[in-house]
């Protein structure tokens, strides 16, 4: 006799099932990355020159992961991760990609978990949560392992929205009722939690307790859309979210304090800021809708002052619209504000580095356009629903096509620098790569031509100014690559000093100015950096002009901070 499903299994087979479609669809679609490289862009330094996380776990590193600022940026939870890589799969870059790849796969799962709990809709929530997965604009955050940021913190920030929604979804309890008050406090210590986790990878999670309050609009219904209710209604809410409050805060002052200390905060004036703001919602609505010629860096936009006016009239006009259709349905203008809002700490009124612009940003806003599209497509007749099902399928594979022609650019460095150099010709990043596969290749003075000709692009940074001298020293011009570099004026002294330093102290070790050269030795070592796998290569050199000083005791010293010779 057949036995009877399970009745839990009989009542939410179409949702178990299509949460785990979209999870293993999604891993199998991005699986070619677990063979590519690390590539030469932030790679080497977060992971294989970082002394940190070389080691795997151990209470040593994870201590240092929570004490220490490393490449301008205090992310203890991004460094663990790392150091879980190792400790799981050894040393090879497949583990990493793995587990990039993996974190994106319960990502997925977690946004169609959340979208069918709102509109209690599978299908729909399965197109939702697919369309974003699976679209190429993804690709940077899955398969980049530097932006490894995005995959973990979101994984964090969208557990940390289903644990509040399933606890201010349960009915109220009783007054004076603890029995009852107990899941509510669960659910929501563990969204606290798992915010409170997600800020330790990445500082973009500060706009969470404003995503919160969205979402007491719509799916809560914790609040309606009547101009009284909200305004009597808003302050309460808020102040209720005092810990999501202090934990952004706190985040917040700590990436500012950690990009203050290697100078990256920019001096793009804010008024310039301002005025690309609108811009820049138009160019990322843009490749969600049209993407193509994507690449790892795009420069800034150049605009004038109409272009301003015109996309910040379409903006606005989107915003009215979806705030009209509100009575219809919330979900557009909740979405719609959802992706300006998580957007804004990237959009580029607070600018990091050189970099304003780039498809990983996009990571979580984008779930935003996502909500909006929920209701489009409404079923109320067969044949709407056969042109729905067709319009979604043929959507989400196109959307894999393009997102499986667009990872292969990142199987090695030379490909991820060559699609950028067919589309910014005079990027100073991709013409350094092409400069150090030159000098691989024993071309020292075309390397050295083609970087000179990196640090003349408006994108160019201290290292790129660092590895000029270095190929000029490399040549036997080390006079010339003294005279370079004493002439360079860092942007970032604080996270480049020390590398600046070193190369300095090497050229003029080259020179036999070796008191000068323990100088600078000495100045680098204050500079770098104590997980930076650098300060091996320093140790030695400062052992070597020690020794040709006549310094036994200087040599020593450096002997006994290089971990074989301890």
């Amino acid at each position: 006799m057949r036995e009877s499903p399970h009745p839990f299994f009989s009542r939410y087979k179409t949702i178990l099932l299509l949460g785990a479609s979209i999870a293993i669809l999604t891993g199998i679609l991005f699986w070619p990355a677990v063979h590519y490289e690390l590539v030469n862009l932030d790679d080497v330094v977060y992971i294989s020159e970082n002394r940190m996380v070389q080691n795997g776990l151990s209470w040593s590193a994870i201590r240092d992961a929570f004490t220490s600022i490393y490449q301008v940026m205090w992310a203890p939870g991004l460094w663990i991760s790392y150091m879980a890589d190792i400790e799981l799969f050894g040393v090879s870059p497949w583990g990493a990609h793995f587990t990039n790849i993996l974190l994106h796969a319960l990502n997925a799962l977690l946004a169609y978990l959340l979208f069918w709990h709102w509109t209690r809709k599978p299908w729909r929530a399965f197109w939702a949560a697919a369309i974003w997965a699976w679209h190429p604009l993804r690709v940077e955050s899955v398969a980049w392992l530097s932006a490894r940021k995005d995959v973990l913190s979101s994984l964090f920030f969208l557990a940390c929205l289903l644990f509040y929604c399933l606890a201010h979804r349960a009915p109220l309890p009783e007054s004076g009722s603890p029995a009852r008050t107990w899941p509510r406090r669960v659910w929501d210590a563990a969204s606290l939690l798992s915010l409170a986790l997600g800020l330790t990878v990445k500082p973009m999670l500060v706009t969470t307790p404003a995503v919160l309050l969205l979402l007491d609009a719509w799916p809560l219904r914790r609040v309606s859309f009547r101009f009284p209710e909200i305004a009597r209604t808003s302050l309460r809410l808020v102040a209720e979210k005092w810990p999501y409050w202090l934990l952004v805060a706190a985040s917040a002052w700590l990436a500012i304090a950690a990009h203050a200390q290697g100078s990256s905060l920019g001096s793009f004036p804010l008024s310039k800021r301002l005025l690309t703001l609108p811009l820049n919602y138009a160019f990322y609505l843009l490749k969600t809708v049209y993407p193509v010629r994507l690449t790892v860096l795009y420069t800034d936009l150049l605009f004038h002052p109409i272009d301003v006016l015109i996309v910040s009239f379409f903006l606005l006009a989107i915003t009215l619209l979806v705030w009209r259709y509100r009575r219809q349905s919330p979900a557009p203008m909740i979405g719609w504000l959802w992706f300006l809002g998580v957007m804004l700490p990237a959009s580029g009124i607070i600018r990091f580095g050189v970099q304003s612009l780039a498809d990983r940003f996009t990571y979580l806003p984008a779930l935003g356009l996502s909500i909006i599209a929920l209701p489009l497509f409404p079923a109320r007749r067969p044949l709407s629903r056969s042109i729905r099902f067709v319009l979604c399928a043929a959507l989400l594979l196109a959307a894999a096509a393009l997102t499986r022609q667009q990872l292969p650019v990142w199987r090695d460095s030379d490909r991820l620098y060559d699609q950028l150099l067919r589309f910014s010709p005079d990027n100073a990043y991709g013409l350094a790569q092409r400069a150090s596969q030159l000098e691989r290749q024993g071309h020292l003075q075309e390397a050295e031509d083609l970087m000179a000709r990196a640090c003349k692009s408006p994108s160019y940074t201290d290292n790129h100014q660092i590895q000029l001298a270095k190929i000029m020293a490399s040549q036997g011009n080390a006079q010339e690559a003294r005279d370079h570099l004493l002439s360079v004026k860092l942007l970032s002294p604080g996270s480049s000093g020390g590398a600046y330093h070193f190369a300095l102290a090497m050229v003029l070790n080259q020179l036999r100015a070796y008191p000068e050269a323990a100088r600078h030795a000495r100045l680098a070592a204050e500079a770098l950096s104590p997980h930076d796998l650098i300060r091996n290569d320093l140790n030695l050199l400062g052992m070597v002009i020690a020794s040709r000083m006549d310094d036994p005791e200087g040599a020593l010293e450096w002997a006994r901070n290089f971990p074989p010779y301890r």
